[in-house]
């Protein structure tokens, strides 16, 4: 059986400090199937203009 995490907070969340792509890279690392992350989008906190770059992670 295959587990995968679907409640994870990157550094767009003010309770994480942890690179989207580090998140990303650990998961394969322990062949997970599947993450999620459900980062808050909080209006006053400011880590500066949220750009997607989603072919990076495609």
């Amino acid at each position: 059986m295959k587990i995968a995490d679907c409640h994870m907070h990157s550094f767009f969340s003010s309770d994480s400090e942890a690179p989207t792509e580090e998140m990303v890279k650990r998961a394969v690392e322990l062949g997970l199937p599947a993450i999620c992350l459900t980062d808050h989008y909080d209006m006053d906190y400011s880590t500066g203009e949220f750009q997607l770059d989603t072919p990076a992670y495609a």
